[in-house]
């Protein structure tokens, strides 16, 4: 497989991971929980669990991802993808509304992507 190939690949297999993670997290708030913890109030269920190890598995893939790009154009690439893709998330999961200041910042954040990337020199 060639190396921008596998790049992208890496690129989405962690926005998967991310995006799972926080969306578990988020939605293990709401399930019931197998044990609480005190410390810090935060019941402890299945999602939040699952969500934890997608979280992890999104870091080691994160780790693997930046050591193939320049850090000053995966991170900006990345970030912008995931902002995106959250507020798609929260709207249809979890029934958020999308602001207008939400949509023109998508919007900048889309064009910001697209520079980062083509300027990436």
């Amino acid at each position: 497989m060639s190396g921008i190939v596998s790049t992208i690949l890496i690129c989405i297999l962690y926005l998967f991971f991310t995006l799972m993670g926080m969306s578990l997290i988020k939605a293990g708030y709401d399930s019931p929980a197998l044990f609480q913890i005190p410390l810090i109030n935060v019941g402890v269920s299945v999602r939040l669990l699952i969500g934890i190890i997608f979280y992890g598995l999104s870091f080691l893939t994160f780790v693997f991802f930046v050591s193939r790009l320049k850090i000053s154009v995966a991170i900006p690439v990345v970030s912008g993808i995931y902002c995106v893709f959250t507020v798609i998330i929260g709207y249809c999961f979890f029934h958020e509304r999308i602001t207008a200041g939400q949509i023109v910042g998508i919007t900048m954040v889309i064009i910001g992507t697209v520079l980062v990337g083509i300027f990436k020199g």
